[in-house]
């Protein structure tokens, strides 16, 4: 029997509903996946466990641990690593000193727009730009304006110091 891969017939779709595939999910298989009708209508749905639950029970110990919902996510679903070690694997585990932040700590980098999804700028701060932890902590977190404007200026001084004459030597 040849495949079929493009008609859906409305009694593919009355079978497919009676071995638990909806409508939108025969055709996604079909169009989207390139599945022939015959696999698409009768292969079972794979069932997973919920994310959202799963995030809820381990949000507060990874955003802690400064670890967001879409690396828990990644994490866990395709690294395979088990909840625990999702939420609380250091990101900079094996590379630098691991940092551990008071209350205090974690306030002042509340009120200066540094959440605990933020806290591996300030780690980055610390260990690859040398920064002390009051300094890391205290300065807010520059807007991508501000960004631009710093690296205009870092391109200006490279280009000034190597008597490069260019148009990155104009202020904006």
């Amino acid at each position: 029997m040849e495949k079929r891969y493009h008609y859906i017939t409305p009694n593919d779709y009355e079978t497919a509903e009676q071995n638990g595939i909806n409508y939108v999910a025969l055709s996604q298989r079909v169009r989207d996946y390139g599945w022939d009708i015959d696999r698409a209508i009768t292969e079972p749905l794979k069932v997973g466990v919920p994310f959202q639950p799963v995030w809820e029970q381990w949000e507060k110990i990874a955003t802690e641990n400064g670890i967001s919902k879409d690396l828990f996510y990644q994490r866990i679903k395709v690294n395979k690593w088990d909840e625990k070690r999702a939420a609380t694997h250091s990101l900079m585990a094996g590379k630098h000193l691991r940092i551990e932040w008071t209350k205090e700590e974690r306030e002042i980098a509340e009120r200066n727009s540094l959440s605990a999804n933020h806290m591996n700028l300030v780690i980055t701060r610390i260990n690859k730009l040398g920064w002390s932890k009051e300094r890391a902590l205290n300065t807010p977190k520059m807007s991508l304006k501000e960004q631009a404007k710093h690296i205009a200026e870092g391109t200006r001084k490279y280009h000034r110091e190597r008597g490069v004459n260019s148009e990155f030597n104009k202020t904006v």
